[in-house]
């Protein structure tokens, strides 16, 4: 429900209201509060850090990115947290952290979307080097 919630002030265009559902769902994941056990953790946080990133908050956005990507099973929205993770490592200019995330994500799930676009940035950055 407070996805929904969430998703009808993102499509308002009230980011900074969607941004305060998502936060909202977090904070009760980490206290783990009755049905939140439930939910589904990594695409909470992964949107919670979307969200964020879309208001320039980057360093709440990278954290939750991180705290998403850290979640135990192969739920697609660790990796796609990872992913994000690491595309703002990059713009922060925090080079190695990205580049050990693109890794990661490359090593794990090679043949999904997220590990094709970490192989590319791999490259790209290679091929910077060269």
């Amino acid at each position: 429900m407070q996805q929904e919630i969430a998703g009808i002030y993102e499509l308002e265009g009230d980011v900074p209201s969607a941004a305060k559902v998502y936060d909202g769902m977090v904070d009760r994941l980490v206290q783990h509060e009755p049905g939140y056990a439930q939910m589904p953790a990594a695409r909470i946080l992964y949107e919670a850090g979307q969200i964020h990133a879309r208001l320039g908050e980057q360093e709440v956005a990278l954290a939750r990115f991180d705290e998403a990507s850290k979640l135990p099973g192969d739920d697609i929205y660790v990796y796609r947290a990872a992913l994000a993770s690491a595309d703002l490592c990059m713009k922060l200019d925090r080079r190695s952290e990205a580049l050990r995330k693109y890794r990661r994500i490359a090593d794990a799930i090679p043949n999904t979307d997220e590990g094709k676009a970490a192989k590319r940035a791999l490259k790209k950055f290679q091929d910077r080097k060269s």
